[in-house]
């Protein structure tokens, strides 16, 4: 069946329903899809059966499938209804609508089950662009992971293999690169100099799904591929309840972003941008120079012997006096590694190392100064020892009755986190389990009375990700699904009414930049860029009028690390303009180490906006990067001494 608009040529195979063929109105003769594409079943599903057991079956095994074409005054309808699928015996209907004047296609999905059996998730639809177009230039692959990746050439081995575990959460996968979470956007483009192909959810609810390309060894190119993360656990009929956009543009990464950004703030509700918002405190927009001071140790999996620099924390204030006066700025000093027992470990966590009333002090001595203090914590991810200070968490465990609110895997095992063991061996905690909110607002609540003003609780849950969990005793369906999101939302909700019963504004932050859904609840990010692997600007190139970042802790801006006479501090500094786009610059310690992180939201611009200075870091790096230029600094506020860099200083 053969579709034509003014922007495209769509083939649907007229006899499986599979996608066939996908073409640019203007250039027929190009197809954008990988060779014999119409041997790919439309979609799969993932199901667990009664033994709670992974089980998978596709369109190719429906006993019948029936297509009808509908054409209408501005577009063509094509239904297709596939019945009784495989061991599952389900039933799927699918509608694709085709506006006569649009680029893109739109297509929906619903599915009918009568067996008692958990669909865990649907691929659809399925589509698969060859690693080159022949005779053409070199391609580039976009996806919304971390600030932005493109693969430029990509290849085979840089992807995972589209097997089954991939569109899983097993106990290997990662837990938070789903969307929401770190995949902060839902979409994938893939193009080259003339043409490219895009594909995304128009889902303005914040649905579960995973979204990355795989390599299809069976089309021998790169699939792009969504899997609609359901956890339908009832017999009956069930919507995804939206569409899936698929179809050609003309440009580069940027102009498949533009696809998103129109339907995101035309049909997302993305809520008001930075000047317009009413919660972001005066001092936040102030552009206060962030410092990040370690309280214990020099690598998370290291020896965590105490900064005397830094604790008691009042030790702090003559090297920051000088910091601030250097760059004629107010600080956001922000704390990490403090927690007693030892770094990252939660939510056994008080008193601070160095003791809560120090921390005290600490904070209202910052405030008397127009400074304000922040901190990074563990998220919901509960921490049951920790190797290098000997601490055994078992017993608190037990006592406070962790086990009622770690996430399950599908054989009901308690969900041990896997990258983290050889150091801090931990659980992921579940966002649904009344005791992971109650014990998350009561740390946050502690957190405020030690006078914090700037909690990056949602640490270790990147890009504001709830984690997957297939319990029956939560309150939730027992796979993930929906229920993540409506978890996370309810989380923040008491998190923020929490921080309204203090008498001075909080902030918000979050580690990695903030999918496109939980965004409104952050005011600042934490973003770790690194320009010499695949990052592109894309979170600021869709976002930046909406929430500040903050690049302090990030490894790859810096030219080189180095060992320096003055404790281990990190800083960036994200001066803003009337407009609140970044144009910022970064000042060190006396001999400040430069680098760029940042990039200008015009086209094709790699220009500093954000730079980091950095020592006594962890010798994770050492290579020199080129020389770089760094802008001059803004004018110095009323009561600080005005002072440039030093020529010498304003290059690696």
């Amino acid at each position: 069946m053969d579709i034509r608009t003014t922007q495209y040529a769509l083939d649907i195979d007229d006899t499986t329903g599979a996608l066939r063929s996908l073409a640019a109105g203007r250039a027929l003769e190009r197809e954008l899809l990988s060779a014999k594409h119409e041997k790919l079943p439309l979609f799969t599903i993932h199901y667990l059966d009664d033994e709670r057991r992974f089980r998978q079956v596709s369109s190719a095994e429906a006993s019948r499938c029936d297509i009808r074409r509908d054409e209408r005054a501005t577009e063509t309808h094509v239904h297709l209804s596939y019945a009784h699928i495989g061991a599952l015996d389900a039933d799927v209907d699918v509608t694709v609508r085709c506006p006569h004047d649009d680029g893109l296609s739109y297509w929906s999905l619903s599915l009918t089950h009568r067996a008692p059996v958990i669909v865990t998730n649907v691929q659809f639809p399925i589509v698969v662009v060859p690693y080159r177009y022949e005779g053409r230039g070199p391609t580039n692959l976009l996806v919304p992971l971390n600030q932005g990746e493109v693969y430029q050439r990509p290849r085979p081995e840089q992807l995972q293999p589209d097997y089954a575990d991939v569109w899983q959460f097993t106990e290997d996968s990662s837990h938070h690169i789903h969307y929401p979470g770190t995949t902060f956007a839902q979409f994938l483009a893939y193009y080259d100099e003339k043409q490219g192909v895009y594909l995304g959810c128009h889902d303005a609810n914040g649905r579960v799904k995973i979204i990355k390309p795989v390599h299809h060894e069976q089309a021998n190119g790169i699939r792009l591929g969504i899997a609609h993360v359901v956890g339908w656990d009832q017999p009956g009929q069930h919507d995804l309840g939206y569409e899936v956009a698929l179809g050609v543009f003309d440009g580069d990464w940027h102009d498949a972003a533009d696809l998103y950004r129109r339907w995101y703030e035309a049909e997302a509700a993305p809520g008001p941008r930075l000047r317009e918002r009413q919660d972001v405190p005066a001092w936040l927009l102030d552009s206060p120079l962030h410092v990040i001071m370690r309280i214990q140790g020099e690598l998370d999996a290291g020896p965590v012997g105490r900064h005397p620099e830094f604790t008691p924390y009042s030790n702090a204030l003559p090297l920051l006096d000088r910091l601030s006066e250097q760059v004629g700025a107010p600080l956001t000093p922000v704390i990490m590694s403090w927690e007693h027992p030892g770094p990252w470990v939660y939510p056994d966590s008080f008193p601070v190392a160095g003791g809560d009333e120090s921390l005290r002090a600490f904070t209202a001595a910052t405030r008397a100064r127009g400074w304000h203090v922040g901190t990074y914590c563990n998220g919901t991810r509960w921490v049951i020892g920790h190797k290098w200070t000997g601490y055994d968490g078992d017993e608190y465990y037990r006592v406070h009755d962790g086990e009622s609110g770690v996430c399950r895997l599908p054989d009901g095992t308690p969900w041990r986190e896997s990258w983290d063991r050889a150091w801090r061996p931990s659980y992921m905690s579940c966002m649904a389990a009344p005791h992971t909110q109650d014990i998350a607002v009561d740390y946050v609540a502690h957190l405020l009375d030690l006078g914090l003003d700037w909690i990056q609780f949602l640490d270790q849950n990147c890009g504001a990700a709830a984690y997957p969990c297939y319990s029956r005793e939560h309150g939730h369906p027992p796979a993930p699904g929906g229920w993540m999101s409506d978890a996370l939302s309810a989380l923040l909700a008491r998190l923020e009414e929490r921080a309204a019963t203090v008498d001075r504004e909080t902030v918000f932050s979050v580690e990695n930049a903030p999918n496109d859904h939980f965004r409104g609840h952050f005011h600042i990010c934490d973003i770790r860029p690194d320009p010499e692997g695949r990052f592109v600007p894309l979170y600021q190139y869709l976002f930046h009028e909406y929430i500040l970042t903050q690049a302090a802790f990030a490894l790859a801006p810096n030219p080189y690390l180095d060992a320096d006479q003055d404790g281990a501090l990190f800083c960036a500094r994200r001066p803003l303009d009337s407009d609140h786009r970044t144009r910022g610059t970064a000042h060190g310690l006396g001999r400040p180490s430069m680098g760029r992180v940042g990039y200008a939201t015009g086209r094709s611009r790699w220009h500093p906006h954000t730079a980091t200075a950095c020592h006594r870091a962890a010798p994770r790096r050492r290579k020199r990067l080129p020389r770089l230029r760094t802008p001059t600094p803004p004018p110095t506020r009323p009561g600080y001494r005005a002072r440039h860099l030093a020529k010498r200083g304003t290059g690696a």
